[in-house]
């Protein structure tokens, strides 16, 4: 009977010991099986976190890539543009055979070449074509008033000699009230009302402006 129960003892004893490994082979196999399944959604993006963060990264990549090639596209388009900025005595159609009527191209004009455009021609060499006064064009083509002395008998403008030209009579009945008066030496003096005031022109950097007024 004693043998008996020893014998039972030890076959209980055994039978727990089995059963304890299997569990814990079992448990070992569920942490690898989940650690894999883990590892899987990370790949596969099943929990949305991993891929989620690798795409988002590509895509700030891909759009800072973008920015950069749109900004050096834009300094291209810049740098385009300031190459192209030039002033008007440098364009093509300030070409010395052309003509040229508002008083900023002839200023330029004067500037360049020393002499008014072969549209102007003097009151003498209009008469000559027959021209008494008004519109020179119905005897000369795109022709205008110009080359003529300017007495400055009001004096309004400094002692000087100079020379006069009509301004924006192109297409027009008369010859208006505008003129440019300028001298030899680079003066240049422009009037909208018929001598009784005028604007200093200066040319800085091959570009026009402004200056005194004279009345």
């Amino acid at each position: 009977m004693y043998n008996l129960k020893k014998i039972l003892s030890v076959i209980i004893i055994l039978a727990f010991g089995l059963t304890g490994c299997k569990a814990a082979d079992i448990a070992v196999d569920r942490n690898a099986e989940k650690s894999a399944i883990a590892d899987e959604n990370s790949i596969s993006g099943e929990d949305g976190s991993s891929t989620y963060d690798s795409t988002r990264t590509i895509d700030q990549i891909e759009e800072s890539d973008g920015e950069k090639v749109e900004g050096s596209l834009g300094n291209e388009d810049k740098n385009l543009d300031d190459e192209n900025v030039t002033s008007a005595a440098e364009l093509d159609f300030l070409d010395e055979d052309g003509y040229y009527y508002d008083v900023e191209s002839v200023v330029l004009y004067l500037d360049t070449y020393d002499h008014l455009p072969g549209n102007y021609i003097t009151k003498s060499e209009a008469k000559a074509l027959g021209w008494e006064g008004g519109s020179v064009e119905d005897y000369m083509e795109g022709g205008a008033i110009g080359g003529d002395r300017f007495g400055n008998r009001e004096g309004i403008l400094p002692d000087n000699s100079y020379t006069e030209c009509d301004i924006d009579t192109d297409g027009e009945s008369s010859r208006g009230a505008k003129r440019l008066v300028f001298t030899d030496d680079g003066q240049y003096y422009y009037t909208e009302d018929h001598y009784d005031s005028f604007t200093e022109i200066i040319i800085v950097d091959g570009e026009i402006e402004y200056g005194e007024v004279y009345n």
